[in-house]
């Protein structure tokens, strides 16, 4: 104990040294001593060795701190307030202690929930061990990817009321679908419920895990789920699009669903409708990867913001496959005059009989007046 408190005394004169190279070189010597005996440290010892930690990582750069993370993130008896600290810096010195750290508590880790953004939340998805309370917050505060990552870690506990919202949200995102209904918090009435939300391909699915469970008191359901099934096969996508124009419901909000839930040619089929372009203009204005093509037609009708970020990043188009690329097709959007987009419009259907001529012009157009 006396040789601890003695080169413990050593390194907190050797900690005023002003060397930035020598302060990083006693850092590492402070963390060495430290993990040399983690667990015969004093409560009091411990927090020493943690005031001094932290005063000199977080008077280096960024660096320095991953580095220390690293080191500290799996020991057991790692100083709480440091560990605290580190959960709260930036993503690339917070992840490994969120990821692993079993000295955070579940407070600790609804206090970064809370304050952080979605890299923080989605560090602290792939824990070992997810408490209810915490899954709460992670599914109140995270967007899809995070809810996502939270439903793929077979740890996390999730309470019914959260699975629920889950279910809810998943009736709208495609990504939450499939791995919500492979989840064991997941009933077969939360399933039940989701069944009309989703592509036939999750039905199809919901359908055998219900059939699996073995539940007599939803038979009927399943029954009625398999006979919906096999009718919606039996329909064309032609024939379904015909049929919600005849009702006047080729909406924005249909196209969205039909984006959402992956049915390419119902999704192609109601914004050449909706446009009044013929499907073929419409798969090459969606082969434009640049995205001005589809600002012109979002922006010519009128389509919301929120509507064109969903075509433009759904995988139907491919057009913002990193959502790094949504800000600036986002701006452009926003800015973009309708009459400009308009005017384009009534040029591309013009040639709406000539599609033999390639419209390497229209696309041209599109760009100099989204650029414009």
């Amino acid at each position: 104990m006396t040789d601890t408190n003695n080169e413990l005394e050593e390194l907190i004169e050797l900690a005023k040294e002003p060397s930035s190279d020598r302060r990083r070189a006693l850092l590492r010597k402070i963390t060495d001593v430290f993990l040399r005996d983690a667990g015969s440290h004093s409560d009091s010892q411990s927090e020493s060795f943690g005031d001094i930690m932290h005063q000199l990582a977080y008077d280096l750069e960024r660096d320095i701190r991953e580095e220390l993370s690293n080191r500290l993130a799996s020991v057991e008896f790692a100083p709480h307030q440091l560990i605290r600290a580190l959960a709260h810096d930036e993503i690339d010195v917070a992840k490994p202690v969120l990821e692993q750290s079993p000295v955070l508590t579940e407070d600790d880790l609804i206090e970064v929930s809370q304050k952080h953004d979605q890299e923080h939340l989605q560090a602290i998805t792939s824990r070992s061990e997810i408490g209810e309370r915490l899954s709460r917050v992670i599914v109140e505060r995270g967007d899809d990817v995070t809810v996502e990552k939270l439903l793929k870690n077979e740890q996390a506990r999730i309470a019914p009321d959260t699975a629920e919202k889950i279910t809810d949200r998943a009736k709208t995102s495609v990504r939450l679908q499939e791995p919500l209904i492979g989840r064991s918090d997941v009933t077969q009435e939360m399933l039940v419920d989701l069944y009309k939300h989703v592509a036939d391909e999750i039905k199809q699915k919901i359908i055998t895990i219900c059939k699996d469970i073995g539940a007599d008191q939803i038979a009927p359901m399943l029954d009625q789920m398999t006979k919906e099934l096999a009718e919606s096969k039996a329909v064309t996508a032609e024939e379904k699009i015909e049929n919600l124009a005849r009702k006047g419901a080729l909406t924005e909000n249909q196209l969205v669903k039909f984006v959402k839930n992956r049915q390419a040619m119902e999704f192609l089929l109601t914004l050449a409708r909706m446009t009044d372009l013929d499907v073929r203009i419409i798969r090459r204005i969606i082969e434009d990867k640049s995205g001005k093509s589809l600002i012109v037609i979002c922006k010519a009708h009128r389509m919301s913001p929120v509507t064109f970020k969903e075509i433009a990043l759904s995988p139907l188009t491919g057009i913002a496959s990193d959502p790094s690329h949504m800000l600036p097709l986002l701006t452009i959007y926003n800015r973009f005059n309708v009459e400009n987009a308009q005017r384009v419009m009534r040029f591309w259907k013009a040639r709406k009989h000539a599609l033999e001529q390639k419209i390497g012009d229209e696309e041209q157009i599109a760009g100099a007046a989204a650029n414009g």
